[in-house]
């Protein structure tokens, strides 16, 4: 083969790599790689979320995050105005946990310290056994508004959701 097709072929490799890097990096392919606001998620990822975790009946989704790498079946935490929600799949099944506002006895907060790091709520239940976690990018600051909206939903299950977000929004987080 002529080395300069070969030559060609190679750039044209690297090129090919190099475009499906910068496309899953920057999320064309898969799950954001930090938490946003829902009305900030791209169309085919709300969709793609809807798809694994479908609405309740009137229901607002307000956050997300995902641990998966590829895929939002992989991994996703979820927090509405009604319930939060976290699933993933583990060695091919998928399963979910989510709870009401109201049956969330309490949370803690370990709090990410740098930007690689995450933030993991704990939900706490009158039945230990279904306690789980939420867990959320640091970037962007938007953990710290998620424990504070919980925290305020849970603490006063009469305040409206929008309102609860308002106020939650320059509350410090709490850390355990």
């Amino acid at each position: 083969m002529n080395p300069l097709k070969i030559l060609a072929l190679a750039v044209l490799s690297l090129v090919v790599a190099a475009v499906l890097s910068i496309a899953i990096y920057t999320e064309y392919f898969g799950p954001p790689t930090d938490t946003s606001e829902w009305h900030r998620l791209p169309s085919r990822a709300q969709s793609e979320v809807e798809r694994i975790v479908p609405p309740l009946n009137g229901e607002k989704f307000l956050y997300y995050y995902s641990l998966g790498a590829i895929s939002f079946e992989e991994d996703g935490n979820l927090v509405t105005d009604q319930r939060v929600v976290s699933y993933a799949t583990y060695e091919g099944e998928p399963f979910q946990f989510e709870s009401r506002y109201e049956d969330i006895r309490d949370i803690s907060v370990q709090q990410g310290q740098h930007f690689l790091d995450d933030t993991v709520i704990t939900l706490h239940h009158e039945d230990p056994d279904l306690d789980f976690e939420l867990w959320f990018s640091v970037k962007r600051g938007l953990d710290r508004k998620i424990a504070n909206y919980i925290r305020q939903r849970i603490s006063q299950p009469e305040t409206e959701p929008v309102e609860a977000a308002q106020q939650a929004i320059n509350q410090p987080v709490e850390q355990e």
